[in-house]
């Protein structure tokens, strides 16, 4: 081979390699600036859904009556189509969409103490508060607002102190938690078990999903009727609360950590 062609062959390979190191770079910059412009948005869009959510605090709680139930079903309803449902991930749009299942049950009659409204039971105001937490997390990872350095060790989903017996406080059957190893770097499994063994059957796992630490089961009432209830994992307790499918939503339960 001539000096001359490995002259062009040098000069077409120099040129194909600027290209796409040129094309590389673009992608990535306007890669960077469509974040950093979703980001800004986000942040806008939020702030008043933040401030709604104000009602289903852990601390000091406002009170909650069938009036603010359906004030803040409504403004999520609105909220969502009018201000920011276009900027929600698809975490914090699943989070937004089953607290509003919540708030419809609530709306319709479930989870009050009496028949005027005003009080909604312990369990039903914890399943709120809980599901009012989630889309609040969802909506900071969203922003990035609570995120540490980027250069950190990765941390898995899966809390394992949640691993244990949990008793009902409605009937007092036990349930067993237990998590897996990892393999190949990989999410941990979950398996739900009754404790005792006249229980076989009382519970089955249908969904587990750890980046929400939420399970999906199926549970038999006394009568061996199946219900689809939703567990969440949740300060040091299990909250479980209906599923988005039931016709007719039953009352919360909180199951309490057993004694070790």
């Amino acid at each position: 081979m001539t000096t001359v062609w490995i002259s062009v062959l040098t000069l077409i390979g120099g040129a194909v390699a600027s290209g796409a190191l040129t094309y590389v770079g673009t992608r990535r910059k306007l890669a960077l600036d469509y974040d950093a412009d979703l980001r800004k948005r986000r942040i806008e869009a939020y702030q008043d859904l933040w401030k709604g959510l104000e009602p289903l605090s852990r601390y000091e709680p406002i009170p909650f009556s069938h009036t603010e139930a359906k004030d803040l079903a409504e403004g999520l309803r609105s909220w969502y189509f009018r201000d920011g449902g276009l900027f929600l991930s698809t975490t914090a749009r699943n989070d937004c969409f089953a607290l509003q299942d919540i708030l419809r049950y609530v709306v319709n009659g479930w989870g009050w103490e009496t028949p005027d409204k005003l009080n909604l039971t312990p369990e039903a105001q914890e399943a709120l508060r809980a599901y009012g937490s989630r889309l609040r997390t969802s909506l900071t990872l969203d922003v990035g607002t609570r995120t540490r350095p980027k250069m950190k060790g990765y941390i898995e989903p899966v809390n394992r102190q949640y691993e244990g017996t949990y008793q009902r406080a409605s009937d007092h059957k036990e349930i067993r938690l237990k998590f897996s190893p990892r393999l190949l770097g990989g999410t941990r499994r979950l398996s739900v078990n009754p404790v005792i063994r006249s229980d076989e059957g009382f519970i089955s796992k249908r969904k587990w999903m750890p980046s929400r630490m939420a399970i999906q089961v199926i549970l038999k009432d006394h009568e061996d009727n199946k219900m689809r209830r939703v567990l969440l994992m949740e300060g040091g307790q299990i909250v479980e609360g209906p599923s988005s499918h039931e016709e007719g939503a039953f009352p919360p339960v909180i199951w309490h950590r057993s004694p070790i």
